[in-house]
């Protein structure tokens, strides 16, 4: 792969766990604005492998670059604030607080990052929320689970990130709403141009990213999207 093209790189990558090696990559390139399903059975490693990328967990051994940035070498207060200015989560819960309306969720993550946080970035928010189809001042509690991930999608694409890195976007919705919050995803990362890496075991999407790769349990990774 082109470097110049390349987003995101692990090499001589392994995770442990108790002793165990629960993460094991030879190489694995993502290109940029790649979509990318992460499939296999449950305890093959998908989460690993996502908390990996993003820089969540840290590696035993080997080496995650994105870009010029030698992830792996940063300290813990350096890794957070790279994962808040290049990457958007998604976790399989929405971590949402209660006590905060919509716009305050979807700017949680940018409250972290500003003393004060931006207008823009707030003009941003009610923006992302607006198009979602979710009340910038609606309570949290009174949110259905399809909204909440849309404030969750929202989060994520605030600041226009690298990637958006998912973990089961879709696990906890309907089928209804799980199409809504596909159909929002692959939108908003098409015009962000960012890279979209999702864990999932929803076939409907999987069918909709442009490459996959299968877990398998013990298995080492080596691939280039």
């Amino acid at each position: 792969m082109d470097a110049v093209a390349t987003l995101a790189t692990l090499t001589n990558a392994t995770i442990r766990f108790d002793g165990q090696i629960a993460l094991s990559v030879k190489r694995l390139a993502i290109a940029k604005g790649a979509r990318l399903a992460v499939t296999g059975e449950s305890g093959s490693g998908k989460s690993t492998l996502l908390n990996a990328l993003c820089g969540l967990e840290r590696l035993n051994g080997g080496e995650l670059r994105w870009g010029e940035t030698i992830v792996s070498e940063l300290g813990e207060f350096e890794r957070d604030r790279f994962r808040g200015e290049r990457i958007g989560l998604i976790m399989q819960e929405f971590y949402l607080y209660p006590d905060l309306n919509a716009l305050d969720n979807a700017l949680l993550s940018a409250s972290f990052r500003f003393w004060r946080v931006p207008a823009a970035l707030k003009a941003r928010a009610a923006y992302l929320l607006k198009r979602l189809g979710v009340k910038a001042d609606q309570a949290v509690h009174t949110l259905s689970r399809g909204e909440k991930q849309r404030v969750a999608i929202a989060r994520a694409c605030l600041s226009k990130p690298e990637a958006i890195i998912a973990d089961e976007p879709t696990a906890s919705l309907d089928s209804r709403n799980a199409a809504e919050a596909v159909k929002a995803l692959l939108e908003l990362a098409g015009e962000i141009g960012c890279a979209l890496v999702c864990a999932s075991h929803d076939p409907a999407l999987i069918a909709k990213m442009d490459h996959r790769l299968k877990l398998k349990k013990g298995e080492t990774i080596e691939a280039d999207f």
